[in-house]
């Protein structure tokens, strides 16, 4: 249990990074800049579409569905504000103001702000720069929220905060900070220029749209791999002992989440089951489980219940093809090299998780050093939350950021088609 004097004397400030799916919050001291407590809640929009542009489309219906959208919202901010007190012995009145950190489209929705513009090319937000807006959360009169600035087009204040906590325009050398999700922020720090740009990679990376596919939680195969003794090719009747699968919880396996689904494809490769095109195929030593067709569909299968079919391999590649289009397209415009990276900075909750190696091997993200940084969107809210200077260099980050707008390009297409193909080119 808190000290609630000393926290009402010094106050306590809300940190929040307002995602797609999940919803993150920190509680500081405002006197120290200490983290209380953390915890984190579904996205209840989540409900109106998976991804961020079916959402867009249901605000642009009638203001009604933007009032429905922003409420959803809201409502799910005051739910976690009250757990967050409730499970840390924490009066919500000590709180006495915050920072809130989103990608575009989760911005303006939990704000109410009109979307038309933001839901077609070229994807202009209705405001960028900092606001500040008072919300009532837990049953509290207002209280005012600084909402950092976005960058352009789906590139958020989630990504100035990732910028931020990261130190990314710190680096002496060349270096990639990925934020893969539903939608994806690439930002490249080279040569002293920062260029960001979004990715629409959609729900595949959570699970969405596979027919095994699953968030985390309880039976979730966050990785895949042989047993350590294990040699020589698979066949049928071993594959099942031969492989080790991670499952939260230690239960049974119920179905892949995204790090899963990325380990899962590069051992199908590395085993000569799919070939670079992401087609199920005989040739190779391997005769892939559950061959040949199941009602109609080419299958590979893990365990008795755990498969994945042809039309889960190609979703996966779209939203690899998504990313990795992306980072290449970004390289170019920087001039950038390969070789240049000094390193691959992985963050949220999927990048954190992912096996790198594996997204190497599937051509996600190119060769060079990995970080996994963590959820560097709540921790850049959290350095704001606690420093007025943190906030200003936030504003700076927007300002000099230049961004590449993907949509409308004449190169995507032939960079996106070059990006689906499995390899580590």
């Amino acid at each position: 249990m808190h000290n609630q004097s000393t926290l009402k004397q010094s106050g306590l400030s809300l940190a929040v990074d307002f995602g797609t799916t999940t919803i993150n919050a920190a509680l500081l001291d405002r006197g120290s800049g200490a983290v209380l407590a953390r915890a984190n809640a579904l996205n209840p929009q989540i409900l109106y579409g998976c991804d961020i542009m079916t959402r867009l489309d249901q605000a642009n219906r009638n203001p009604e569905s933007r009032r429905s959208l922003r409420e959803a919202g809201q409502s799910a901010l005051r739910n976690l504000v009250e757990t967050l007190c409730r499970q840390n012995g924490i009066v919500p009145d000590c709180i006495t103001g915050g920072v809130i950190v989103a990608n575009t489209a989760m911005h303006h929705l939990l704000l109410g702000l009109d979307v038309a513009q933001l839901a077609a090319a070229p994807y202009i937000p209705t405001v960028a720069e900092p606001r500040q807006i008072e919300l009532a959360l837990a049953g509290l009169p207002l209280i005012p929220f600084y909402f950092a600035p976005l960058i352009g087009g789906f590139v958020g204040s989630d990504a100035v905060a990732g910028i931020l906590a990261a130190g990314l325009m710190d680096r002496d050398h060349s270096a990639l900070l990925i934020d893969i999700g539903t939608n994806t922020e690439i930002c490249l720090w080279h040569r002293g220029q920062l260029s960001v740009c979004s990715a629409p990679s959609g729900p595949a990376f959570e699970g969405g749209g596979i027919s095994k596919g699953m968030r985390l939680g309880n039976g979730a195969v966050t990785g895949i791999r042989r047993h350590s003794n294990g040699a020589g090719a698979l066949d049928t009747d071993e594959v099942h002992s031969a492989l080790q699968l991670d499952v939260v919880g230690g239960g049974e396996a119920i179905g892949f989440c995204g790090t899963g689904l990325i380990d899962a494809i590069s051992l199908l490769l590395e085993e000569q089951i799919i070939d670079a095109g992401g087609r199920i195929s005989r040739c190779g030593q391997i005769q892939p489980c559950g061959w040949p067709r199941r009602n109609g569909t080419m299958e590979v299968r893990f365990t008795d219940d755990l498969v994945l079919t042809q039309e889960d391999i190609r979703k996966l590649q779209l939203a690899k093809g998504a990313v990795r289009s992306g980072i290449d397209i970004l390289m170019a415009e920087a001039g950038a090299k390969h070789g240049d990276l000094e390193c691959v900075i992985l963050s949220g909750a999927f990048g954190s998780g992912l096996n790198p190696q594996s997204a190497v091997q599937i051509g996600l993200i190119p060769q060079s050093r990995v970080q996994l940084a963590g959820n560097t969107a709540l921790a850049g809210a959290e350095m704001m939350a606690a420093s007025k200077a943190a906030q200003q260099e936030g504003e700076r980050i927007a300002r000099v950021a230049r961004h590449i707008a993907l949509a409308g390009r004449p190169d995507y297409f032939e960079h996106f088609l070059q990006a689906l193909n499995f390899t580590d080119a």
